[in-house]
């Protein structure tokens, strides 16, 4: 009995002490390598004249995160490769840029649909563009989730002007995309401040913060507060928007609800090193997101009797709210 008492484990994640029967919830990362070993990416586009330089970034930030998806093991494989598309929305439309007749293609020929791109004009409805992603093209992630991750981006500069007879609202575009198991990220006229002082090039779903060096490199800093409904801060970082742009509650949390991350297009059109930064911070985070998959642990320290130490043991839960 005294021995059961005393009864410790040591948890090698970060060699801290459990007593018997402690339980405690964490956030695994896991490669996807051999699980999923291949992406969906689909890029929805403001196409309107005022995002002529972003039409120019994203043909090379294709080609970045091809790269480093590819050092990760993903897309390596001859019949099972990573395919984008671009999906162009404004003046009230929305369709794909095809490429051969092809609507998802590589990350090269991303690059040719980026240039096809023909200003369409204002009126942009990017819950439009999300539904016809998700129902228009042939997403091989939707019929096979377990090997092909999807991801999803939106760059618009504006907010959200329904195209004429729409009845999507953001809890049915918030349904299909996590029908369709997609992780959704946002890049927008959205401005983050820290309480303390500095802007953020972005925040994502868990409470993490990235900001610019002046080298052009990036770094992030955790605030375990997280977002918190109502009031949409992360911590202690909060969300400016523009007077003519309501982008946050139009498309942020979206991206907040699917687990994804929310980028300042400012910043991006600061150019020099704030934009190296940015590029820098969206692709690396894009990257990790197709490359890992969380799963949320229960970890218990038990008895295996065998000594005065226990063992931790953990387990998958199907309740992601745990962690």
């Amino acid at each position: 009995t005294s021995r059961k008492c005393n009864l410790q484990c040591t948890f090698s994640k970060d060699n801290s002490t459990m007593n018997e029967g402690q339980e405690i919830y964490i956030n695994e990362n896991t490669l996807s390598n051999g699980n999923r070993p291949a992406a969906d990416i689909i890029v929805l586009v403001d196409d309107s004249s005022s995002m002529k330089e972003e039409h120019k970034w994203i043909k090379q930030a294709a080609l970045d995160l091809e790269k480093v998806l590819k050092e990760g093991n993903v897309g390596v494989q001859p019949d099972k490769p990573n395919l984008y598309s671009v999906v162009a929305f404004g003046n009230g439309m929305t369709h794909v840029v095809e490429v051969g007749g092809n609507k998802m293609y590589s990350a090269e020929d991303f690059g040719t649909a980026v240039n096809k791109l023909t200003k369409l004009g204002e009126k942009e409805d990017g819950y439009d563009a999300v539904h016809y992603a998700l129902t228009q093209l042939p997403l091989r992630s939707i019929n096979d989730n377990d090997t092909y991750a999807l991801n999803i981006v939106m760059v618009t500069d504006e907010r959200r002007t329904p195209v004429s007879g729409s009845n999507l609202s953001r809890e049915t575009v918030l349904r299909e995309l996590k029908n369709a198991g997609a992780r959704f990220n946002l890049i927008a006229n959205i401005q983050f401040f820290y309480d303390g002082g500095g802007d953020a090039l972005g925040v994502d779903y868990k409470g993490l913060v990235y900001y610019s060096r002046k080298d052009g490199s990036f770094f992030d800093t955790f605030d375990s507060q997280g977002f918190r409904n109502g009031n949409v801060r992360v911590g202690k970082v909060g969300v400016q928007e523009t007077q003519w742009c309501d982008a946050y509650s139009d498309y942020g949390q979206l991206a907040i609800d699917t687990e994804g991350a929310i980028w300042d297009l400012q910043v991006l059109r600061k150019g020099g090193n704030y934009a190296r930064s940015f590029e820098s911070s969206v692709i690396s985070v894009k990257a990790r997101e197709i490359i890992t998959t969380e799963v949320c642990q229960r970890c218990v320290c038990r008895d295996v009797g065998k000594s005065d130490n226990g063992e931790v043991t953990c387990a998958a839960m199907e309740d992601q709210d745990y962690c």
